[in-house]
């Protein structure tokens, strides 16, 4: 009974093992760590440009916004995960995986710019 139990939460052998998945995520992480973090240092020059945003945002405070954007970026491969092993049948391909990717990226690099854009306005007042 505890063996059908487990057995029932694990991903069957015609689906992508679980480890295959976290290193296709994990390749990318560079880049994407390379294109948030360097669209939001340009963000911040930009912006340094018009406020004293180096003088208002604590070192700390970046690095924990970057820690973050990390912590959601795994949120990608458990939610892959996840979903293969509670939708058996449904099972993302190549091109889904580059658009999840892509379209999170992208979402990334916008949620810093507002963050840094609403920065520069409180930083007005």
């Amino acid at each position: 009974m505890k063996e059908e139990l487990l057995d029932d939460f694990v991903i069957s052998a015609y689906d992508e093992p679980a480890l295959n998945i976290v290193a296709w995520w994990e390749k990318r992480r560079w880049y994407y760590n390379l294109f948030v973090g360097g669209i939001g240092f340009l963000g911040l020059i930009f912006f340094s440009l018009f406020h004293s945003l180096f003088e208002e945002i604590p070192f700390l405070v970046i690095i924990t916004y970057g820690l973050m954007a990390n912590v959601f970026y795994t949120g990608g491969w458990v939610a892959e995960i996840l979903i293969r092993i509670y939708f058996k049948s449904w099972i993302l391909t190549e091109n889904a995986r580059k658009l999840i990717f892509i379209v999170g990226t992208v979402c990334s690099v916008l949620l810093t710019l507002i963050i840094l854009f609403i920065v520069g306005l409180v930083a007005d007042y």
